[in-house]
Protein backbone atom coordinates (compact mmCIF):
# COMPACT_ATOMS: atom_id res chain seq x y z
CA UNK A 1 0.00 0.00 0.00
CA UNK A 2 1.35 3.46 -0.85
CA UNK A 3 2.18 5.91 1.99
CA UNK A 4 -0.86 8.04 1.08
CA UNK A 5 -3.32 5.14 1.16
CA UNK A 6 -5.66 4.92 4.17
CA UNK A 7 -4.77 2.32 6.75
CA UNK A 8 -7.05 -0.76 6.93
CA UNK A 9 -8.62 0.46 10.19
CA UNK A 10 -9.12 4.08 9.12
CA UNK A 11 -12.67 5.53 9.19
CA UNK A 12 -14.43 5.38 5.86
CA UNK A 13 -16.49 7.97 4.06
CA UNK A 14 -19.89 7.71 2.41
CA UNK A 15 -19.78 4.64 0.16
CA UNK A 16 -23.28 5.17 -1.28
CA UNK A 17 -22.48 8.69 -2.45
CA UNK A 18 -19.32 7.45 -4.14
CA UNK A 19 -21.15 4.54 -5.77
CA UNK A 20 -23.98 6.77 -7.01
CA UNK A 21 -21.61 9.38 -8.41
CA UNK A 22 -19.39 6.93 -10.27
CA UNK A 23 -22.39 5.04 -11.67
CA UNK A 24 -24.03 8.21 -12.97
CA UNK A 25 -20.83 9.39 -14.63
CA UNK A 26 -20.06 6.10 -16.33
CA UNK A 27 -23.73 5.57 -17.21
CA UNK A 28 -23.79 8.86 -19.10
CA UNK A 29 -21.08 7.73 -21.51
CA UNK A 30 -22.35 6.76 -24.99
CA UNK A 31 -20.26 3.55 -24.92
CA UNK A 32 -21.93 2.28 -21.74
CA UNK A 33 -25.10 0.19 -21.82
CA UNK A 34 -25.47 -0.13 -18.05
CA UNK A 35 -23.75 0.08 -14.68
CA UNK A 36 -24.57 -2.32 -11.83
CA UNK A 37 -23.39 -2.95 -8.29
CA UNK A 38 -22.19 -6.50 -7.67
CA UNK A 39 -20.40 -8.56 -5.06
CA UNK A 40 -21.24 -8.62 -1.37
CA UNK A 41 -22.74 -5.13 -1.39
CA UNK A 42 -25.36 -6.13 -3.94
CA UNK A 43 -26.22 -9.24 -1.94
CA UNK A 44 -26.46 -7.51 1.41
CA UNK A 45 -23.43 -9.28 2.91
CA UNK A 46 -21.03 -6.33 2.98
CA UNK A 47 -19.17 -5.19 6.08
CA UNK A 48 -16.79 -2.31 6.78
CA UNK A 49 -13.95 -4.11 5.01
CA UNK A 50 -15.87 -4.97 1.85
CA UNK A 51 -14.75 -3.50 -1.43
CA UNK A 52 -17.10 -1.99 -4.00
CA UNK A 53 -17.65 -3.96 -7.21
CA UNK A 54 -18.99 -1.82 -10.04
CA UNK A 55 -19.82 -3.67 -13.25
CA UNK A 56 -19.69 -1.51 -16.35
CA UNK A 57 -21.40 -3.07 -19.37
CA UNK A 58 -20.10 -1.54 -22.59
CA UNK A 59 -20.89 -1.55 -26.30
CA UNK A 60 -17.53 0.02 -27.18
CA UNK A 61 -14.25 0.67 -25.41
CA UNK A 62 -14.05 3.40 -22.78
CA UNK A 63 -10.52 4.86 -23.03
CA UNK A 64 -8.33 4.70 -19.95
CA UNK A 65 -7.98 8.47 -19.91
CA UNK A 66 -11.78 8.82 -19.66
CA UNK A 67 -11.97 6.29 -16.83
CA UNK A 68 -9.20 8.08 -14.96
CA UNK A 69 -10.87 11.46 -15.42
CA UNK A 70 -14.18 10.20 -14.02
CA UNK A 71 -12.47 8.75 -10.96
CA UNK A 72 -10.53 11.99 -10.45
CA UNK A 73 -13.79 13.97 -10.55
CA UNK A 74 -15.13 11.78 -7.74
CA UNK A 75 -12.39 12.22 -5.20
CA UNK A 76 -9.35 10.72 -6.88
CA UNK A 77 -7.24 7.82 -5.70
CA UNK A 78 -4.85 7.03 -2.87
CA UNK A 79 -3.58 4.12 -4.91
CA UNK A 80 -4.59 2.67 -8.27
CA UNK A 81 -3.91 -0.30 -10.51
CA UNK A 82 -5.20 0.90 -13.86
CA UNK A 83 -5.96 -1.56 -16.66
CA UNK A 84 -5.33 -4.54 -14.36
CA UNK A 85 -6.76 -6.82 -17.02
CA UNK A 86 -5.31 -10.14 -15.84
CA UNK A 87 -8.73 -11.66 -15.08
CA UNK A 88 -10.70 -9.51 -17.51
CA UNK A 89 -10.81 -5.73 -18.14
CA UNK A 90 -10.75 -3.92 -14.79
CA UNK A 91 -9.38 -0.96 -12.84
CA UNK A 92 -8.78 -1.19 -9.11
CA UNK A 93 -8.21 1.78 -6.83
CA UNK A 94 -8.56 3.03 -3.27
CA UNK A 95 -10.66 6.17 -3.01
CA UNK A 96 -8.70 9.10 -1.64
CA UNK A 97 -11.83 10.54 -0.03
CA UNK A 98 -13.61 7.50 1.44
CA UNK A 99 -10.84 4.89 1.77
CA UNK A 100 -12.92 2.24 -0.01
CA UNK A 101 -11.36 -0.20 -2.44
CA UNK A 102 -13.15 0.02 -5.77
CA UNK A 103 -13.14 -2.62 -8.48
CA UNK A 104 -14.34 -1.25 -11.82
CA UNK A 105 -15.03 -4.34 -13.90
CA UNK A 106 -15.84 -3.98 -17.58
CA UNK A 107 -18.02 -6.52 -19.38
CA UNK A 108 -18.85 -6.42 -23.06
CA UNK A 109 -22.63 -6.18 -23.08
CA UNK A 110 -23.16 -8.44 -26.09
CA UNK A 111 -20.79 -11.04 -24.64
CA UNK A 112 -22.60 -11.14 -21.30
CA UNK A 113 -25.98 -11.49 -22.99
CA UNK A 114 -24.58 -14.37 -25.05
CA UNK A 115 -23.30 -16.10 -21.89
CA UNK A 116 -26.75 -16.02 -20.32
CA UNK A 117 -28.40 -17.30 -23.50
CA UNK A 118 -25.84 -20.10 -23.68
CA UNK A 119 -26.84 -21.29 -20.21
CA UNK A 120 -30.54 -20.44 -19.93
CA UNK A 121 -31.63 -21.09 -23.51
CA UNK A 122 -29.03 -23.44 -25.00
CA UNK A 123 -28.49 -25.28 -21.68
CA UNK A 124 -24.77 -25.63 -22.42
CA UNK A 125 -22.64 -26.86 -19.48
CA UNK A 126 -19.02 -26.10 -18.60
CA UNK A 127 -16.44 -27.84 -16.43
CA UNK A 128 -17.20 -25.94 -13.25
CA UNK A 129 -18.81 -22.52 -12.69
CA UNK A 130 -21.40 -23.11 -15.43
CA UNK A 131 -23.97 -20.75 -13.91
CA UNK A 132 -21.70 -18.22 -12.13
CA UNK A 133 -22.33 -15.38 -14.60
CA UNK A 134 -26.07 -16.06 -14.40
CA UNK A 135 -25.75 -15.55 -10.65
CA UNK A 136 -23.71 -12.38 -11.18
CA UNK A 137 -26.43 -10.75 -13.29
CA UNK A 138 -29.26 -12.07 -11.16
CA UNK A 139 -28.07 -10.58 -7.85
CA UNK A 140 -26.60 -7.32 -9.19
CA UNK A 141 -28.25 -4.01 -8.31
CA UNK A 142 -28.86 -1.76 -11.36
CA UNK A 143 -27.40 1.72 -10.95
CA UNK A 144 -27.57 3.14 -14.47
CA UNK A 145 -29.61 1.62 -17.31
CA UNK A 146 -30.47 4.41 -19.75
CA UNK A 147 -32.01 2.24 -22.47
CA UNK A 148 -33.37 -0.57 -20.28
CA UNK A 149 -30.87 -3.11 -21.60
CA UNK A 150 -29.88 -4.42 -18.18
CA UNK A 151 -33.52 -4.69 -17.12
CA UNK A 152 -34.07 -7.03 -20.04
CA UNK A 153 -31.01 -9.08 -19.11
CA UNK A 154 -32.17 -9.39 -15.51
CA UNK A 155 -35.60 -10.47 -16.71
CA UNK A 156 -33.92 -13.36 -18.51
CA UNK A 157 -31.83 -14.08 -15.40
CA UNK A 158 -34.95 -14.26 -13.24
CA UNK A 159 -36.01 -17.48 -14.97
CA UNK A 160 -36.47 -20.68 -12.99
CA UNK A 161 -33.60 -23.14 -13.11
CA UNK A 162 -34.01 -25.05 -16.42
CA UNK A 163 -34.24 -28.80 -15.87
CA UNK A 164 -32.32 -29.57 -19.12
CA UNK A 165 -29.46 -27.38 -17.86
CA UNK A 166 -29.50 -29.11 -14.49
CA UNK A 167 -29.20 -32.52 -16.08
CA UNK A 168 -26.58 -31.34 -18.59
CA UNK A 169 -24.29 -29.95 -15.85
CA UNK A 170 -24.34 -33.25 -13.96
CA UNK A 171 -23.87 -35.36 -17.07
CA UNK A 172 -20.94 -33.22 -18.27
CA UNK A 173 -19.07 -32.88 -14.96
CA UNK A 174 -19.64 -36.36 -13.53
CA UNK A 175 -17.24 -38.33 -15.80
CA UNK A 176 -14.22 -36.14 -15.00
CA UNK A 177 -14.76 -36.80 -11.31
CA UNK A 178 -14.31 -40.52 -11.49
CA UNK A 179 -15.39 -42.47 -14.57
CA UNK A 180 -12.57 -41.65 -16.98
CA UNK A 181 -9.04 -42.98 -17.10
CA UNK A 182 -7.83 -39.39 -16.94
CA UNK A 183 -10.37 -38.24 -14.35
CA UNK A 184 -9.36 -35.74 -11.69
CA UNK A 185 -9.50 -38.55 -9.13
CA UNK A 186 -7.05 -40.61 -11.16
CA UNK A 187 -4.76 -37.65 -11.74
CA UNK A 188 -4.82 -36.75 -8.05
CA UNK A 189 -3.98 -40.29 -7.01
CA UNK A 190 -0.92 -40.29 -9.27
CA UNK A 191 0.18 -36.84 -8.13
CA UNK A 192 -0.13 -37.82 -4.46
CA UNK A 193 1.83 -41.02 -5.01
CA UNK A 194 4.74 -39.11 -6.54
CA UNK A 195 4.54 -36.25 -4.00
CA UNK A 196 3.80 -33.67 -6.69
CA UNK A 197 2.15 -30.92 -4.64
CA UNK A 198 1.93 -28.45 -7.52
CA UNK A 199 -0.03 -30.94 -9.59
CA UNK A 200 -2.17 -31.82 -6.56
CA UNK A 201 -3.11 -28.17 -6.11
CA UNK A 202 -4.01 -27.75 -9.79
CA UNK A 203 -6.09 -30.90 -10.10
CA UNK A 204 -7.77 -30.47 -6.73
CA UNK A 205 -9.03 -27.02 -7.70
CA UNK A 206 -10.46 -28.46 -10.91
CA UNK A 207 -12.07 -31.37 -9.05
CA UNK A 208 -13.76 -29.03 -6.58
CA UNK A 209 -15.00 -26.80 -9.40
CA UNK A 210 -16.79 -29.70 -11.10
CA UNK A 211 -18.01 -31.16 -7.81
CA UNK A 212 -19.56 -27.88 -6.67
CA UNK A 213 -21.06 -27.30 -10.13
CA UNK A 214 -22.95 -30.56 -9.66
CA UNK A 215 -24.01 -29.74 -6.09
CA UNK A 216 -25.45 -26.34 -7.01
CA UNK A 217 -27.19 -27.83 -10.05
CA UNK A 218 -28.75 -30.59 -7.96
CA UNK A 219 -30.09 -27.90 -5.62
CA UNK A 220 -31.27 -25.74 -8.54
CA UNK A 221 -29.10 -22.80 -7.51
CA UNK A 222 -26.95 -20.66 -9.83
CA UNK A 223 -23.32 -21.04 -8.79
CA UNK A 224 -22.33 -18.10 -6.51
CA UNK A 225 -18.60 -18.38 -7.15
CA UNK A 226 -15.74 -19.64 -5.05
CA UNK A 227 -15.89 -17.07 -2.25
CA UNK A 228 -17.59 -18.23 0.96
CA UNK A 229 -18.62 -21.37 -0.87
CA UNK A 230 -18.92 -23.53 2.25
CA UNK A 231 -21.22 -20.94 3.78
CA UNK A 232 -23.34 -21.04 0.61
CA UNK A 233 -23.51 -24.82 0.74
CA UNK A 234 -24.58 -24.82 4.37
CA UNK A 235 -27.13 -22.03 4.05
CA UNK A 236 -28.66 -22.61 0.63
CA UNK A 237 -28.23 -26.27 -0.32
CA UNK A 238 -30.56 -28.65 1.54
CA UNK A 239 -29.30 -31.59 -0.50
CA UNK A 240 -25.60 -32.39 -0.01
CA UNK A 241 -23.35 -35.44 -0.16
CA UNK A 242 -22.85 -36.66 3.39
CA UNK A 243 -19.65 -35.35 4.99
CA UNK A 244 -18.81 -32.96 2.15
CA UNK A 245 -18.31 -29.89 4.33
CA UNK A 246 -16.00 -31.72 6.75
CA UNK A 247 -13.92 -33.19 3.93
CA UNK A 248 -13.49 -29.81 2.20
CA UNK A 249 -12.69 -28.05 5.47
CA UNK A 250 -9.90 -30.57 6.04
CA UNK A 251 -8.10 -29.17 2.99
CA UNK A 252 -7.36 -25.92 4.84
CA UNK A 253 -4.51 -27.47 6.82
CA UNK A 254 -3.01 -28.94 3.67
CA UNK A 255 -3.15 -25.58 1.86
CA UNK A 256 -1.81 -23.51 4.76
CA UNK A 257 1.14 -25.81 5.28
CA UNK A 258 2.20 -25.58 1.65
CA UNK A 259 1.72 -21.80 1.52
CA UNK A 260 3.75 -21.23 4.69
CA UNK A 261 6.62 -23.27 3.29
CA UNK A 262 6.75 -21.36 0.01
CA UNK A 263 5.93 -17.83 1.23
CA UNK A 264 9.56 -16.68 1.71
CA UNK A 265 10.22 -17.23 -1.99
CA UNK A 266 7.39 -15.17 -3.43
CA UNK A 267 9.85 -12.29 -3.75
CA UNK A 268 12.32 -14.36 -5.74
CA UNK A 269 10.80 -13.38 -9.07
CA UNK A 270 11.57 -9.70 -9.58
CA UNK A 271 10.57 -8.24 -12.96
CA UNK A 272 13.60 -5.94 -13.31
CA UNK A 273 16.06 -8.72 -12.56
CA UNK A 274 14.25 -10.98 -15.00
CA UNK A 275 14.62 -8.36 -17.70
CA UNK A 276 18.30 -8.14 -16.86
CA UNK A 277 18.62 -11.86 -17.43
CA UNK A 278 18.15 -13.64 -14.12
CA UNK A 279 16.21 -14.09 -10.90
CA UNK A 280 17.25 -13.12 -7.39
CA UNK A 281 19.64 -15.81 -6.28
CA UNK A 282 18.53 -18.23 -3.60
CA UNK A 283 20.73 -20.96 -2.21
CA UNK A 284 19.64 -24.10 -4.01
CA UNK A 285 19.93 -26.24 -0.92
CA UNK A 286 17.82 -23.86 1.18
CA UNK A 287 15.17 -23.66 -1.54
CA UNK A 288 14.97 -27.43 -1.84
CA UNK A 289 14.89 -27.77 1.94
CA UNK A 290 11.87 -25.47 2.23
CA UNK A 291 10.09 -27.22 -0.63
CA UNK A 292 10.75 -30.59 0.97
CA UNK A 293 9.64 -29.26 4.33
CA UNK A 294 6.38 -28.04 2.88
CA UNK A 295 5.86 -31.40 1.24
CA UNK A 296 6.65 -33.42 4.35
CA UNK A 297 4.46 -31.31 6.60
CA UNK A 298 1.64 -31.27 4.09
CA UNK A 299 1.89 -35.01 3.65
CA UNK A 300 0.37 -35.45 7.08
CA UNK A 301 -2.77 -33.78 5.78
CA UNK A 302 -2.88 -35.46 2.38
CA UNK A 303 -5.63 -37.63 3.80
CA UNK A 304 -7.90 -34.59 3.28
CA UNK A 305 -7.10 -34.58 -0.43
CA UNK A 306 -7.56 -38.33 -0.70
CA UNK A 307 -10.89 -38.02 1.10
CA UNK A 308 -12.26 -35.84 -1.66
CA UNK A 309 -10.59 -37.73 -4.47
CA UNK A 310 -11.73 -41.13 -3.25
CA UNK A 311 -14.48 -40.69 -0.65
CA UNK A 312 -16.61 -37.99 -2.30
CA UNK A 313 -15.92 -38.85 -5.92
CA UNK A 314 -15.12 -42.52 -6.36
CA UNK A 315 -18.42 -43.48 -4.75
CA UNK A 316 -20.46 -40.73 -6.36
CA UNK A 317 -23.04 -43.25 -7.57
CA UNK A 318 -23.77 -44.72 -4.13
CA UNK A 319 -26.25 -43.65 -1.48
CA UNK A 320 -24.24 -40.56 -0.50
CA UNK A 321 -25.07 -38.86 -3.80
CA UNK A 322 -28.44 -40.57 -3.94
CA UNK A 323 -29.38 -38.55 -0.89
CA UNK A 324 -28.24 -35.50 -2.85
CA UNK A 325 -30.79 -36.38 -5.53
CA UNK A 326 -28.78 -38.63 -7.85
CA UNK A 327 -29.31 -42.30 -8.63
CA UNK A 328 -30.37 -44.55 -11.50
CA UNK A 329 -29.52 -44.29 -15.17
CA UNK A 330 -32.06 -42.35 -17.22
CA UNK A 331 -30.34 -38.94 -17.31
CA UNK A 332 -26.82 -39.97 -18.20
CA UNK A 333 -24.89 -43.17 -17.53
CA UNK A 334 -25.33 -43.82 -13.82
CA UNK A 335 -27.35 -40.68 -13.05
CA UNK A 336 -30.93 -39.68 -12.38
CA UNK A 337 -32.53 -36.85 -10.46
CA UNK A 338 -35.10 -37.65 -7.81
CA UNK A 339 -37.84 -35.21 -6.84
CA UNK A 340 -37.58 -31.60 -5.82
CA UNK A 341 -34.54 -30.50 -3.85
CA UNK A 342 -34.94 -26.97 -2.54
CA UNK A 343 -35.81 -23.64 -4.06
CA UNK A 344 -33.64 -20.82 -5.24
CA UNK A 345 -33.46 -17.80 -2.97
CA UNK A 346 -31.23 -14.85 -2.38
CA UNK A 347 -27.52 -15.59 -2.50
CA UNK A 348 -24.59 -13.23 -2.18
CA UNK A 349 -21.03 -12.67 -3.32
CA UNK A 350 -21.41 -12.83 -7.09
CA UNK A 351 -18.71 -14.48 -9.14
CA UNK A 352 -17.01 -11.69 -10.99
CA UNK A 353 -15.63 -13.73 -13.86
Amino acid sequence: MSPSAPSPGAPRGDAEALITGLAAAFGALPQVAAVALGGSRAGGAADDTSDIDLYIYTRADVPLSVRQAIVAEHGGVARADWAADYWGPADQFISATTGHEIDLVTFDAAWMAAQLRRVLIDHAPSLGYTTALWHTVRVSRPLADPAGWFAGLQALAAADYPEPLRRAIVAYNRPVLGDMLTSYRAQLAKALDRGDLVSVNHRLAALLASLFDIVFAVNRLPHPGEKRILAHLAARCPSLPEGLADDVAGLERFALTAVEGLAPYVSVVKPIRLLEGGMTRVARGDFEHRLDGAGVAAAADQRAVRALAEHEVQRADDDRFARAGLAGDDVAPGLQFQGQVGHEGEVFDAQRR
